[in-house]
């Protein structure tokens, strides 16, 4: 017997024949090669004794180049991995894993299994996955079960993790690993000699045989996707490789096949096409929206630069479209801190233009998420000189009992809150608001009925109000039914000037025309920011049986009810 010592030259020139034993194995060579990841066989001072063709690919290596190369410099680097020189001090076996990205940002992933001989002696084979975050396709290790010193075609195939297997000339399965059996859930004994058409079910069956024929008449390896349904229902896909194994005489010696499960993939990947077409119509329609839109628009990304801009911000603000595209929303504003992101509050803020000059503006924003899209801010700005008309300076009226028709004004409306009154006819709601006022509380009256009629019937002379019309030849402060935007800006400005102040509106059905009932909701709940961080309060009336019971509960779900009298 020999000594440990006298061992070493023998093993070590086994060792070095491991991969010119691989080269000559046409079967082996061809499976290796077949493989969609690096295999790689290194002896202990880190030489490369055999790379299969992904791994040239990935190294750039000519043949036979690689056997001057050392095992790292197939990624790149100038020394082993950091955990490789522990492994190999180890006597027994192990397995590493190691990641990092490669100088294109590919994510590699590198698994090896360290296998030793009583003499120290390592073997070790290394799949990469680019891209793959998964162990479970970086788990390819040697499985040396009869001796450590040599690879067998047998010990290869069965530590693949993927199913493989290999059929002879007569389509008879020869050689698989326990994926295999797995796959066709079965053991060994009662695979070993069988066909496919014996193993597995007809569809499959018969396009596994169509894609031998394929390759063995061409020569060249097929992969294709193939889906089925399993035992369990579930439909599944696998990509199947196929190649052609030839003797050193050019004869077929049969087929090797490689089946990996893509579900997942496959999924993702018909998951992600749906998604991304769903993102492009979104952001189509957010900029189709914008375009349309009469108010000043534009969106932000998350890092609050502007993506996109409508023509009406870009006349009020004085630049071109290029101008603005990819610049900080926050460096057009003259006090930046007082913007404050994600807000649902309206609020006003200076704007610089083009030209230098000072643009106040009503400012709003939404934010706007979808799975798989960034995350958007859309603002949306008003030019409150285009208010100014609307804005107004209270008036009381002057305080006279015997103007007051009921002696009840219902109630007295508590600070800070918006009240509703529900029904067809507004007689009692807009005498409630002419009892308030007469009694010295400032007002303010939104109405869709002709304020000089309104006026003379309760008898407001000095009360300002607003007509919901598009009449524009009236001379009376009007919003239009499409000018849903101006509703808060002017409200909000009243009940800023005044102390204890009551805002009455009639006329929301008016609005719903020329725009949807959700629109006209956040108009209501912007107000309703206003009104509670105030100490005025509002009253709206509005009849129920004009909306849906569950955009009417939506819209009053925060304020009091005032029940007629």
């Amino acid at each position: 017997m020999l000594s440990e010592t006298e061992n070493i030259p023998v093993l070590s020139k086994k060792i070095a024949s491991i991969g010119t034993d691989i080269d000559q194995n046409s079967i082996l060579k061809s499976l290796l090669n077949s493989f969609p990841h690096l295999i790689g066989v290194y002896d202990n001072n880190y030489n490369i004794l055999f790379l299969n063709q992904a791994g040239f690919e990935l190294a750039g290596f000519k043949s036979g180049e690689e056997k001057e190369k050392k095992c790292f410099q197939i990624f790149g680097k100038s020394a082993p991995c950091e955990n490789c020189p522990e492994a190999i001090l180890r006597t027994d076996p192990s397995f590493t894993y190691n990641e990092y990205l490669d100088e294109k940002d590919k994510t590699i992933c590198l698994s090896s299994s360290f296998n030793y001989s009583t003499t120290g002696a390592l073997i070790y084979i290394t799949e990469l996955a680019s891209f793959e975050k998964s162990r479970n396709l970086c788990n390819l290790y040697a499985e040396n079960d009869r001796d450590t010193t040599q690879i067998t075609f047998d010990s290869l195939v069965r530590s693949i993790p993927s199913a493989v297997y290999f059929k002879n000339r007569q389509g008879q399965n020869i050689i698989f690993n326990k994926a295999f059996e797995k796959f066709v859930n079965l053991p060994r004994a009662e695979i070993t000699g069988k066909t496919d058409r014996e193993l597995l079910p007809e569809s499959i069956a018969e396009k596994f045989i169509e894609l031998d024929e394929e390759t063995a008449n061409t020569g060249k390896t097929v992969r294709l996707i193939v889906d089925y349904i399993d035992d369990d229902g579930e439909k599944k896909f696998i990509e199947v490789t196929k190649t052609a194994i030839f003797n050193s005489e050019g004869k077929s010696e049969g087929i090797v096949s490689l089946i990996r499960d893509v579900t997942a993939q496959t999924i993702s990947e018909e998951t992600l096409k749906i998604s991304r077409d769903e993102l492009v119509q979104t952001y189509e329609f957010i900029h189709n929206l914008m375009e349309l839109s009469p108010i000043a628009t534009m969106s932000l990304d998350n890092n609050m630069r502007i993506i996109t801009i409508n023509q009406k911000a870009l006349d009020a603000l004085g630049f071109e479209f290029d101008e603005l595209i990819g610049v900080p929303f926050l460096n057009l504003l003259v006090k930046p801190e007082k913007f404050k992101k994600g807000s649902t509050k309206s609020s006003v803020l200076e704007f610089t233009t083009k030209d230098g000059t000072s643009l106040m503006a009503n400012v709003s924003q939404s934010i706007v998420t979808k799975e798989g899209m960034d995350e958007r801010a859309v603002i949306t700005f008003q030019n409150i000189s285009d208010l100014r008309n609307l804005f107004f300076d209270p008036l009381q009226e002057e305080i006279t009992d015997a103007d007051i028709s009921i002696d009840e004004k219902y109630m007295e409306l508590e600070a800070g809150h918006v009240y509703y009154r529900d029904g067809l006819e507004a007689d009692e709601s807009y005498q409630m608001f002419a009892n308030l006022v007469k009694s010295g509380v400032p007002g303010l009256c939104v109405t869709r009925l002709n304020p000089e009629t309104i006026r003379a019937e309760y008898g407001l002379l000095k009360t300002p109000f607003i007509w919901l019309t598009k009449n524009q030849e009236s001379g009376q402060p009007f919003i239009g039914s499409s000018e849903l935007y101006k509703l808060q800006p002017v409200i909000y400005n009243f009940i800023e000037k005044v102390d204890r102040g009551v805002v009455f509106l009639d006329g929301l059905e008016y609005l719903v025309l020329d725009n949807d009932i959700k629109s006209v909701i956040k108009a209501i709940e912007e107000v309703n920011d206003s009104v509670m961080s105030s100490n005025s309060s509002m009253v709206i009336h509005i009849d129920s049986l004009t909306l849906e019971q569950k955009d009417f509960h939506l819209m009053t779900r925060w304020m009091k009810h005032i029940k007629a009298v």
